[in-house]
C-alpha cells in the first residue's frame, strides 16, 4: 500500500532548521549485516508472528485524519492506495490499479496546462464483505479529504489539484487535474475507504469534487447540514479506533489496541490479494499477526529486544546500532539492515510568535545549529545534512543549494540587524515589542521518549546561550506533542517528516 502523506503535519510554520535524513552507507544503502549460517536457535521458532517496536501509541487509526508516523506503518497493513511504492527502488507498482495511469496533459479554456489521469481498478480487488472495489470509492475518499471539517488539513493542500473526477463505470475513471503537479501520479494514488462503511448513508454523493475544491464554494458548504453531519461522524472516535469501524481493503484487519501497550493486527482468512502473486510488489503478507509493542523506553525496548520479546526494532539509535554490528551473539538471531529512509527532522518555528515573525531571528536560529556536530555525536556519521526538505534521491534535488552553516558570529550579527540585544547585561537579549520590553527567551518542544530529540535540543540550547538566546526544552507526550503543535500551541518543536515507504 502506499499512502503519500507526510506523516506529522507542521502547520504555519517555516522549515528553517533542515536537520538530517535518515540513511547509512550511502544513498541506496539497504544491505543487511549478519552472521547467519544455517538454523537458527531461537525461542520464537514456529511462531508465524511479528512483534514490532514502537516508541509510542499511534493518534488514529483512520488514514485520513491520522498524523502521526507510528501509526503510518500500521496503517500500510490495514489500507492500500491505487499505487505502492517499492521499498528498495522508489519505484511505483499498482495495487488497486490494475496498472500505473495514463497520463495526459491537456489544454482548454477550463484547464490551461492541466491533466488527466486515468486509472482502472483490479478486477480482483474486493472490500472484507466481498463488493467489489470501485470508481465510487475512490471518489468517497478525495470528498472525505476535501471536506472542510473533515480534520485532514495536512492532506488537502497536496490534493488541490484534482479539481473534478469523472466515473467511467465501476472500474474506470478519470482525474481532471487544474495543473501539472510534478508529484500528480503518485499523489493521484489516494488511499480508498469503503464507502459502504464510513459513508453509509452516502452523504458526500450531494457533493462533487469540483464544487468542494472551490473556495468560494466550499465556505459556503461550512454550514452545509450533510458536510457537517458526514465530518463530525467520520472525525469521532469509532473511525479513529474502534473495531468494526476501522476497515481497509489490506492484507490485515484490526484486532486490537491497549493503549500505552500494543496493538494488533490479524491478517485476514480471505484476503484478495491472496488470487495475486505474492512476489508482486506490495502484496506480500506473510505472518499471521503482527503486534505493534509500545514500549517508550530506549534502554528497556534493547532488553526486550536481546530477551527476544520483539523481532523488529527500527529507528535504533546509532551507537547502539554500530555497537550491534560487532556483537555475534546477537547477529545470530537478528539481521542489522541500514536503508536509505524517506525522511528528515527539523525544527518548525511559529511564525505568528512576534519573537519569531523576523526572518532574521530564525535565520540566526538557523545558522546556530550545529549540524555536524548534531550528525557526528548523535548519529555516529549515520545521515546528512539536507538543504532542503526535498530527498537526495530525487533526481530534481539541487546539490548546490548549501545548508546554513554553523556560524555564530553571523547569528549575532542578524539579531543585532534585527534590533535584538542585551540592553540589562544578564545574557539574554532582548527588545521593545508592542511597547513591553521583551527577552528572547523561547521553548523548544519535543516527543517524550525520544532521547535523540533530548540530546539534539541540549546542544541547540548550548549554541544559542553564544548569541543571547535563552531556550527552555519542554518533553511532551506524544499525543499531546500532535495536538498542541496541530493548534499552534507551540514556538519550537523537534520533528519530522516520514513518507512512504
Amino acid at each position: 500500500m502506499f499512502h503519500p502523506q507526510l506523516f506529522l503535519k507542521a502547520l504555519a510554520v517555516l522549515f528553517v532548521t533542515t536537520l538530517f535524513i535518515g540513511c547509512s552507507g550511502g544513498a541506496g544503502d539497504s544491505s543487511s549485516d549478519s552472521s547467519n549460517s544455517g538454523p537458527v536457535n531461537s525461542q520464537r521458532a514456529g511462531k508465524n508472528e511479528v512483534i514490532i517496536h514502537e516508541t509510542a501509541d499511534a493518534d488514529k487509526m483512520n488514514p485520513l485524519t491520522s498524523t502521526s508516523a507510528n501509526a503510518g506503518y500500521i496503517h500500510n497493513r490495514l489500507y492500500q492506495g491505487l499505487l505502492y511504492v517499492g521499498p528498495d527502488s522508489f519505484k511505483y507498482h499498482p495495487v488497486i490499479a490494475e496498472s500505473r495511469p495514463e497520463i495526459e496533459k491537456i489544454s482548454n479554456d477550463e484547464y490551461e496546462k492541466g491533466l488527466t489521469i486515468s486509472y482502472t481498478i483490479r478486477d480482483e480487488a474486493k472490500w472484507d464483505n466481498g463488493d467489489p472495489i470501485t470508481s465510487q470509492d475512490v471518489a468517497f475518499s478525495l470528498k472525505a479529504i476535501k471536506n472542510p471539517k473533515v480534520d485532514a488539513e495536512h492532506l488537502r493542500g497536496y490534493y488541490k489539484f484534482i479539481d473534478a473526477i469523472d466515473i467511467e463505470d465501476q472500474k474506470n475513471f478519470t482525474f481532471y487535474c487544474n495543473k501539472r503537479y510534478f508529484l500528480a501520479e503518485i499523489w493521484s494514488a489516494v488511499t480508498v475507504l469503503p464507502e459502504h462503511v464510513y459513508d453509509p448513508d452516502q452523504l458526500m454523493r450531494n457533493f462533487t469534487v469540483k464544487e468542494l475544491n472551490n473556495p468560494k464554494k466550499v465556505q459556503k458548504l461550512q454550514g452545509n447540514d450533510k458536510i457537517n453531519k458526514f465530518a463530525e461522524n467520520f472525525n469521532s472516535e469509532k473511525y479513529q479506533r474502534k473495531k468494526g469501524f476501522v476497515k481497509g481493503s489490506g492484507p490485515y484487519q484490526y484486532e486490537s489496541w491497549e493503549t500505552g501497550q500494543r496493538i494488533t493486527l490479524k491478517r485476514k482468512d480471505d484476503w484478495w490479494g491472496d488470487k495475486l502473486p505474492d512476489d508482486m510488489p506490495g502484496f506480500a503478507a506473510k505472518p499471521d499477526k503482527i503486534v505493534y509493542e509500545i514500549i517508550n523506553d530506549n534502554t528497556t525496548a534493547m532488553t526486550a529486544l536481546k530477551d527476544e520479546q520483539l523481532d523488529v526494532h527500527y529507528n535504533m539509535r546509532s551507537r547502539k546500532f554500530l555497537k550491534l554490528k560487532d556483537d555475534k551473539d546477537f547477529k545470530k538471531l537478528y539481521n542489522l539492515h541500514s536503508p536509505t529512509e524517506l525522511s528528515y527532522s527539523y525544527i518548525g518555528m511559529n511564525m505568528d510568535n512576534p519573537k519569531l515573525k523576523d526572518v532574521k531571528v530564525r535565520k540566526a536560529l538557523s545558522y546556530t545549529l550545529n549540524r555536524k556536530k548534531i550528525i557526528e555525536t548523535l548519529q555516529r556519521g549515520l545521515a546528512e545534512p539536507l538543504n532542503g526538505p526535498i530527498h537526495p534521491s530525487k533526481e530534481y534535488y539541487k546539490e548546490n543549494l548549501n545548508p546554513y552553516s554553523y556560524n555564530i558570529q553571523k547569528a549575532n550579527q542578524l539579531l543585532k540587524e534585527a534590533g535584538w540585544q542585551d540592553s540589562d547585561g544578564n545574557g539574554i537579549k532582548d527588545k521593545t515589542i508592542n511597547g513591553d520590553k521583551t527577552e528572547l527567551k523561547l521553548e523548544l518542544k519535543y516527543s517524550q521518549g525520544s532521547s535523540t530529540g533530548e540530546k539534539l535540543g541540549l546542544i541547540f540550547k548550548k549554541a544559542a546561550e553564544q548569541i543571547g538566546v535563552s531556550i527552555n526544552l519542554v518533553q511532551k507526550e506524544w499525543t499531546v506533542f500532535i495536538e498542541e503543535n496541530k493548534n499552534h500551541n507551540f514556538e519550537m518543536y523537534l520533528a519530522g517528516w516520514v513518507s512512504s515507504p
